[in-house]
């Protein structure tokens, strides 16, 4: 691949192998997809709807006639037994294992860009909603800890990590927000998902602000590419997207299937620059500690200072619950909860009146309380 070309990533999600797959729609994907000239092909999860023999062979013979390019599979909820009880307590992911993809949290390099895949599924605490673990966040920054620069890095995980922005609900992960500075703190460039059954395009800074306000991470989600479990404006509908990178912008294409043409067609297009902007060498971790890349020290006076400082605030909060500052500062982030600390003590004044809505000084602070 000649380096002015870009590379071209194909991302599918939500197969639903059995009753709600749709084979004219699996049919015409496959007739276009040698079309396209993906370098590689991404599959966000729930291959199966049940999670059964027959249905993982299915979707194994489907992948195995799209074009032979690197792959990346993770699982999703609908590949883990619901009500083989039995199963999904001792193997929950045994028939993935046989069919799909023997790891679970696989890695894939590429000549400009590395993907890190992390199992959502955690059977044994979620049935539908996901979970990401510790110590796949441990080893996500390990998979790029040597990964060069101006190399693209990409998460991919069937669960998503930020809400749809639309009318339906759908609650993001536990503890989402905690992955998301985390790969902002690993450099990462894109999060691609599914779950949602519907497909948007946007950034991590719509939803959490976060405390590195000068980087987010570009979020790709496909709807279901070949079952009628469409929701919202893609109800009963099927969707995948086209990911190209080059040096300097991101571009996505989105894919929606017209009944009228029996056939995929671009539904819309998304460009976004590529930030290679480094953080700052000290930059704050939910986890209460400063990193410092040269020295590696913990600023534990701040944490215990906010540990010290929290039921002095809910007691404030308790005596005048139109304290809007208080209130913030409960509810805010470690960063925010910081500044709003100074403010009350350089400008005692600020705090707000009974009779205030908000505060004097007009400033307003995130409430931090998304994907907690």
């Amino acid at each position: 691949m000649k380096p002015s070309q870009p590379l071209r990533i194909l991302h599918l999600s939500d197969l639903h192998f059995g009753p709600p797959f749709v084979p004219d729609v699996a049919a015409s994907l496959l007739e276009l997809a040698p079309g396209i000239k993906a370098d590689a092909i991404v599959v966000s999860g729930d291959f199966t709807q049940r999670a059964k023999r027959e249905q993982f062979q299915a979707a194994r013979d489907f992948l195995d006639r799209l074009p032979d390019v690197p792959r990346l599979y993770v699982p999703g909820n609908h590949d883990v037994p619901l009500y083989r009880v039995k199963e999904r307590l001792t193997n929950p992911l045994g028939l993935y294992r046989e069919f799909i993809c023997h790891d679970l949290n696989p890695v894939l390099k590429l000549d400009r860009a590395v993907l890190v895949g992390l199992d959502s599924t955690s059977p044994h605490s979620a049935i539908s909603n996901g979970r990401i673990h510790s110590w796949q966040l441990e080893a996500c920054e390990r998979s790029f800890a040597d990964v060069s620069s101006d190399a693209t890095r990409i998460v991919v995980a069937h669960h998503h990590f930020a809400p749809a922005p639309d009318y339906l609900y759908d609650r993001a992960m536990p503890q989402a927000k905690r992955a998301i500075v985390r790969f902002v703190e690993d450099q990462v460039d894109m999060i691609l998902g599914g779950h949602l059954h519907r497909a948007f395009i946007g950034n991590t800074l719509d939803f959490y602000p976060g405390v590195h306000r000068e980087r987010g991470i570009v979020i790709i989600q496909s709807g279901t590419t070949t079952s009628r479990r469409g929701r919202g404006r893609e109800r009963e509908k099927n969707t995948f997207n086209v990911i190209d990178i080059t040096e300097d912008t991101i571009s996505v294409t989105h894919y929606l299937y017209f009944d009228a043409q029996a056939s995929f067609e671009p539904a819309s297009r998304h460009r976004f620059p590529r930030r290679k902007s480094s953080l700052p060498p000290e930059s704050w971790r939910l986890s209460g500690t400063w990193s410092d890349s040269s020295e590696g020290s913990k600023n534990t006076a701040k944490t215990a200072a906010r540990r010290w400082a929290k039921p002095f605030f809910s007691l404030l909060l308790a005596l005048r619950p139109t304290t809007n500052w208080a209130a913030m500062w409960l509810s805010a982030d470690p960063a925010s909860a910081d500044r709003i600390t100074s403010e009350l003590i350089k400008k005692p004044s600020a705090v707000c009146s009974r009779k205030t809505p908000r505060c004097q000084n007009g400033k307003t602070f995130p409430e931090g309380k998304a994907g907690e």
